[in-house]
Order: structure tokens, then sequence, then C-alpha cells
């Protein structure tokens, strides 16, 4: 890997001087960025059981849901495509799952079940949290400040 690395670098010197080499190092920076990136998000996963939601974020965070404590929970659509919401309010966690998740359809039909579910439409992470706030009548119990955890 050093090799084929120092060997791309002393092409793009060669090729290009300064500005070949400063072209390869942002290429080699984002390429690494990008590699990083789908490496955490390959880790992510949501597990569901009889009674219980785990889910990994593609930022390394665990969080665990007791089903019994879900306060609100749905499927929104928007232009976007359709996102599953996850709310316990009881802990102020919030979980949002994107369409591309893996299986969606079927996390769909396991939380579809839970008492309240809604489908609304509601475009992305921001709205969803607006709606629950309006929801819970209080601004301060669905934190926008917490990390997105629509990654999965």
């Amino acid at each position: 890997m050093v090799i084929l690395i120092s060997t791309a670098f002393t092409l793009l010197v060669a090729l290009g001087g300064e500005s070949g080499l400063l072209f390869g190092l942002l290429s080699l920076a984002g390429a690494f960025l990008l590699f990083r990136y789908f490496m955490q998000h390959k880790k992510s996963y949501v597990e569901t059981t009889e009674d219980k939601i785990i889910c990994k974020t593609s930022n390394g965070s665990e969080i665990r849901m007791t089903k019994s404590d879900i306060s609100h929970c749905g499927l929104a659509q928007g232009k976007q495509g359709k996102m599953l919401y996850i709310y316990c309010e009881n802990d102020d966690q919030l979980l949002t799952i994107p369409n591309d998740f893996h299986n969606f359809d079927r996390l769909v039909q396991e939380i579809a079940p839970l008492p309240g579910f809604e489908k609304k439409t509601l475009e992305g992470r921001s709205a969803i949290i607006s709606y629950l706030s309006s929801r819970l009548g209080e601004q301060e119990d669905v934190s926008s400040n917490r990390p997105a955890h629509d990654e999965t």
C-alpha cells in the first residue's frame, strides 16, 4: 500500500510539478475520508427484538430503546424519500432511519404494529423534530442539538 502511494506521488510530481502534487494530496485525502465514511456506514445496524430496539449509528454511538417506552413512531414521506422515525420521550432519544437503509421495508413492518405508528408527509429530520415538538407541546423536549442518527 505504501509503495503504491509513493509511486502515485512520484508520478503526480513528474507529470504535474507542484500543482500535480497538491492535486494528488487532495485526491488522496478525499479518497481516505470517503473510504472511512463507507466503512463506518457499513458497521451501522438496527436490531429489533420482541421488546427492544438496538441501533449502532455510523458515528459509532449505540442507542437502546425499549419498545414499551417508545412514545412516537412513524413513517415520514417527503420529496427526498421515506424516513422512519422512532422517539422515546422518557430518554429524549430520536432515531431517524432513511429509506436507503438495508432492509428498510422490513424494519418498517416490524415498527408499524407499535401503538401510535403514523404515516406523515414530512421532509427530513428537522421537519420530524418540529412535528414531534408540536405533538409534545414543548419545544425543548425534542432536541435539535442531538447527533443525527439518520446515517445508519
